[in-house]
Protein backbone atom coordinates (compact mmCIF):
# COMPACT_ATOMS: atom_id res chain seq x y z
CA UNK A 1 0.00 0.00 0.00
CA UNK A 2 3.05 2.45 0.79
CA UNK A 3 4.53 1.60 -2.27
CA UNK A 4 1.43 2.69 -4.15
CA UNK A 5 1.43 5.64 -2.42
CA UNK A 6 5.02 6.68 -2.85
CA UNK A 7 4.71 6.09 -6.33
CA UNK A 8 1.39 8.57 -7.36
CA UNK A 9 3.83 10.70 -5.48
CA UNK A 10 6.12 10.17 -7.59
CA UNK A 11 3.93 10.54 -10.71
CA UNK A 12 2.52 13.42 -9.58
CA UNK A 13 6.14 15.46 -9.05
CA UNK A 14 7.11 14.26 -12.61
CA UNK A 15 3.94 15.58 -13.78
CA UNK A 16 4.35 18.90 -11.93
CA UNK A 17 7.64 19.35 -13.37
CA UNK A 18 6.81 18.64 -17.39
CA UNK A 19 4.27 20.79 -17.55
CA UNK A 20 5.98 23.44 -15.90
CA UNK A 21 8.70 23.29 -18.18
CA UNK A 22 6.27 22.80 -21.59
CA UNK A 23 4.81 26.08 -19.61
CA UNK A 24 8.44 27.93 -19.56
CA UNK A 25 8.72 26.86 -23.03
CA UNK A 26 6.30 27.69 -24.72
CA UNK A 27 5.96 31.09 -22.99
CA UNK A 28 7.18 33.55 -25.29
CA UNK A 29 8.89 36.61 -22.36
CA UNK A 30 9.55 40.02 -23.97
CA UNK A 31 12.68 41.42 -24.13
CA UNK A 32 12.61 43.85 -21.52
CA UNK A 33 9.95 42.48 -19.30
CA UNK A 34 12.92 42.73 -16.40
CA UNK A 35 13.68 46.35 -16.85
CA UNK A 36 12.67 48.68 -14.47
CA UNK A 37 11.62 51.82 -16.68
CA UNK A 38 8.80 52.01 -19.51
CA UNK A 39 11.92 52.37 -22.31
CA UNK A 40 14.08 49.03 -23.56
CA UNK A 41 17.00 51.47 -23.58
CA UNK A 42 17.78 51.48 -20.10
CA UNK A 43 17.36 47.92 -20.61
CA UNK A 44 20.60 45.57 -20.17
CA UNK A 45 19.39 43.60 -22.94
CA UNK A 46 19.91 46.31 -25.62
CA UNK A 47 23.43 46.89 -24.54
CA UNK A 48 23.90 43.12 -24.89
CA UNK A 49 22.18 42.95 -28.21
CA UNK A 50 24.15 46.16 -29.48
CA UNK A 51 27.41 44.00 -28.77
CA UNK A 52 26.20 40.78 -30.29
CA UNK A 53 25.40 43.24 -33.74
CA UNK A 54 28.61 44.72 -33.44
CA UNK A 55 30.26 41.56 -33.40
CA UNK A 56 28.41 40.04 -36.45
CA UNK A 57 29.65 43.06 -38.38
CA UNK A 58 32.87 42.37 -41.09
CA UNK A 59 36.28 43.71 -39.09
CA UNK A 60 39.51 44.05 -41.16
CA UNK A 61 41.60 40.88 -40.74
CA UNK A 62 44.55 41.57 -38.07
CA UNK A 63 47.91 41.40 -39.62
CA UNK A 64 50.53 40.31 -37.20
CA UNK A 65 54.11 42.04 -37.62
CA UNK A 66 55.74 39.86 -35.12
CA UNK A 67 58.89 38.65 -36.32
CA UNK A 68 59.84 35.14 -35.37
CA UNK A 69 63.62 34.07 -34.36
CA UNK A 70 65.12 30.57 -34.53
CA UNK A 71 67.17 30.11 -31.28
CA UNK A 72 69.67 26.81 -31.58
Amino acid sequence: MWQEIITYIIIAIATILAARKLYMKFKKPSGCDSCSTDSCAACGLADLKKDIDAKKQPSKPHISTKIYHHSS
